[in-house]
């Protein structure tokens, strides 16, 4: 007996073969829609009521997809090298006991780091400015100070940085503890950290673009400073060369303060492993201090086949220039003269 064709397909069926009628074929027609509405809409109805699941599920169980995004880019400017050199500064600037001194921007022009170097007992700066330019450290300008206490001319030419002379004792050199060494040494670093602060407020540098290199008695006070330099207060790293932690201090126990625990500036000491016994005894106080003053990260300490002299071989070089190359900053000067700032809009 003829009868009507099914119910019409849901949209977006498609069928390959011809629809065929009569009640056989409505009944093929329900088990194929069936099927399909089930496995596609996971509905379970019968017959009677599969259309109307179909046309409800149609308009409810597949949402349309949100709008897309569509970005807009506009040139806002173009990056430009304006603070490559500082300020360089002048005598007036520092304590008066800190104003002979040279000062170099970085040979390649881009002042984006700034290396202080301390000379070491009875020296003056002068010495030190070859040596700053011998390490020849890429964007990387010098401040080459002479310590603030003069030796009397008839003595020596020369400058120190603590008190270590008896003068009124025909110049006889100080015993650890006494009170004037750790006087001196909490004044010229009061005084260190003034020339740091004109750097950094009056010349444009970064704190933590800040190096110290000093020998002997200048790599000692380079060490006070690191030790007080830690969290938002860190410098870039301090060298000593053949200068211990002061004695005086390396016996104080467990003092970390909990700005070191965020971190405290880099510190390498270098000294020579044929050196006298007590200054290899210091080198070890030396070690044990920072690791438990200054331990985030833990200082390096590298021994070289030399005494107490100032850095003269390539094996000693080579560790200072490692330590430079982790953690020197760089700029890519190129890429930001290339390169272009844009804005990003969204609709």
């Amino acid at each position: 007996m003829p009868g009507t064709v099914g119910p019409e397909p849901v949209r977006g069926m498609k069928f390959s073969a011809p629809v065929t009628t009569g009640m056989r074929g409505e009944s093929v027609l329900r088990i194929i829609f069936q099927f399909w509405c089930n496995k596609f809409y996971g509905t379970k109805q019968d017959w009677s009521n599969h259309k109307g699941a179909c046309k409800s599920a149609e308009t409810t169980a597949i949402p349309s997809p949100p709008p897309q995004n569509v970005f807009h880019l506009r040139e806002v400017e173009t990056a430009t090298d304006s603070t490559s050199t500082k300020c360089p500064p002048e005598p007036e600037m520092f304590p008066a006991q800190l104003r002979d001194f040279q000062y170099r921007c970085s040979p390649d022009g881009v002042d984006e780091n700034l290396l202080i170097l301390l000379h070491g007992r009875g020296d003056t700066h002068t010495n030190f400015v070859s040596f700053a330019e011998k390490l020849n450290l890429p964007q990387c300008a010098y401040l080459a100070l002479s310590g603030p206490i003069r030796l009397p001319e008839s003595v020596v030419t020369g400058r120190l940085w603590l008190r270590v002379y008896d003068y009124d004792n025909d110049w006889a050199e100080l015993r650890r503890g006494d009170a004037e060494r750790a006087e001196s040494l909490k004044t010229t670093q009061i005084l260190l950290e003034d020339v740091i602060q004109v750097m950094c407020k009056g010349c444009g540098w970064r704190r933590s673009r800040i190096f110290l290199l000093g020998y002997g008695d200048g790599g000692m006070v380079a060490l006070e400073l690191a030790m007080g330099s830690c969290g938002q207060n860190r410098l870039g790293g301090v060298i000593s060369i053949s200068g211990p932690v002061f004695p005086e201090y390396s016996t104080k126990g467990n003092l970390r303060s909990v700005e070191c625990q965020r971190g405290c500036t880099p510190v390498l000491i270098t000294y020579g492993t044929i050196a006298c016994e007590q200054h290899l005894m210091d080198i070890e106080r030396s070690k044990r201090c920072l690791d438990m003053w200054h331990g985030c990260p833990q200082a390096e300490v590298v021994g070289v086949s030399k005494e107490e002299e100032m850095v003269k071989t390539a094996e000693e070089a080579t560790v200072l220039h490692r330590f430079f190359a982790d953690h020197l900053s760089r700029r890519m000067i190129n890429m930001e003269k290339n390169s272009t700032l844009y804005e990003v809009t969204t609709s």
